[in-house]
C-alpha cells in the first residue's frame, strides 16, 4: 500500500505516471516470483 500512497503524493507529468505504473508492475511480478519459489520449497520440505 505504500508504494501506491508515494505513487499517488508525487507531483508527477504523465510520462513519469506510466513510467511508475510499469515499475510497480515489476515490482509485483518480483513478489509473485518469490512467493511462488517460497512454495514451491514450502511443498517439497512437507513431501
Amino acid at each position: 500500500m505504500r508504494r501506491i500512497h508515494d505513487f499517488a503524493m508525487k507531483p508527477t507529468a504523465s510520462d513519469d505516471d506510466h513510467a511508475m505504473t510499469q515499475k510497480i508492475d515489476q515490482d509485483e511480478k518480483v513478489e509473485l516470483e518469490e512467493l511462488r519459489t517460497w512454495a514451491e520449497r514450502q511443498a517439497a520440505s512437507t513431501s
